[in-house]
C-alpha cells in the first residue's frame, strides 16, 4: 500500500526492516530534491485529532514533511520541519491538528476534512547526501474537542512546590509567571524547574530556569501539553507565589 517516488536524479526505495518497520532509503546524489513514501487512504477526520508514529532515521539533517492531500491531489496540507536530524533510535512523533497547515492548492475551504493520500517526505536541506527514514505504528487518534471556554487554572502550594491545575489536558507554547516584587515576606526562587503531568505518567521536566530575574518570567515552551504544571525550586530559599 506504500509506494516510493522521488524528484529527478534522486533515488528512493522502500523496504521492511527486521522488526517490520517501513524504511525509505534515499540518495540525493549531489542534487536538490525530495524522496517520498506515499499511500492512498480515505480518512474521515474528527473535529480534533492527532497523528502518532514511531520514527527514526539515519543520515544528515534534511527537511521532513508530513503531507496530506484531498481527492483532487491539488490541495495539500502539511507539517514541515526544516533541517531536522532524527535519532537512530525510535521515538514517538505526535502531529496535532493545529500543526497541520494548508500548504497550497485552489481550495476555497482551507480546512482539512477527508484526506485521500498521505506522504512522508525527505527534502534536501543543509545535509543532502543519503540516508534512511523509518517509521512504524502510524495511527490517527481522536482527541477531546476544544472547549468553548477554558477552565480557570487553580494554583496551590504543596511541600515548597507551586502546582497549577489547568482543569483539562491543554496545549500551550509558553508560560508567564508573575512573582511578588521583592522585598516581600518570601522571595521568588532564582533557580527552579517547570514540570508537567499529562495524566498518563510521572512528572516530566519541560525546562529549568537559572538566575531568574523576575518578577515576570516569560518562558518559551514550544509544543508543550499538560493537565498539571509544577514549579519546583532548585535552591533552598523560601518563596511565595
Amino acid at each position: 500500500r506504500w509506494q516510493a517516488s522521488a524528484s529527478d536524479q534522486v533515488s528512493s526505495t522502500l523496504r521492511r526492516d527486521a522488526g517490520g518497520a517501513l524504511c525509505l532509503d534515499y540518495d540525493f546524489r549531489g542534487v536538490s530534491g525530495y524522496a517520498v513514501a506515499r499511500r492512498t487512504l480515505d480518512l474521515a477526520l474528527p473535529d480534533n485529532y492527532e497523528f502518532r508514529l514511531r520514527l527514526w532515521a539515519q543520515g544528515p539533517a534534511n527537511h521532513f514533511q508530513f503531507k496530506l492531500t484531498d481527492a483532487s491531489g491539488d490541495n495539500v496540507w502539511w507539517l514541515q520541519q526544516p533541517n531536522v536530524r532524527y535519532r537512530p533510535r525510535p521515538r514517538e512523533l505526535r502531529i496535532r491538528q493545529r500543526q497541520i497547515q494548508f500548504a497550497w492548492g485552489p481550495a476555497a475551504d482551507k480546512r482539512l476534512r477527508r484526506p485521500q493520500a498521505l506522504e512522508l517526505v525527505v527534502a534536501s536541506g543543509s545535509g543532502g547526501g543519503r540516508g534512511a527514514l523509518c517509521f512504524a505504528q502510524l495511527t490517527l487518534v481522536e482527541r477531546a474537542p476544544v472547549p468553548a471556554e477554558w477552565p480557570q487554572p487553580r494554583v496551590a502550594v504543596a511541600g515548597g512546590n507551586v502546582e497549577i491545575d489547568l482543569g483539562v489536558l491543554r496545549e500551550f507554547s509558553g508560560l508567564q509567571l508573575q512573582w511578588p516584587a521583592e522585598p516581600t515576606p518570601g522571595h521568588r526562587p532564582r533557580d527552579y524547574a517547570v514540570e508537567a503531568d499529562d495524566g498518563s505518567g510521572p512528572w516530566q521536566t519541560l525546562t529549568q530556569v537559572r538566575r531568574a530575574a523576575g518578577p515576570l518570567d516569560a518562558l518559551y515552551l514550544p509544543e508543550a501539553e499538560a493537565r498539571r504544571l509544577r514549579l519546583r525550586a532548585l535552591d533552598a530559599r523560601p518563596h511565595t507565589p
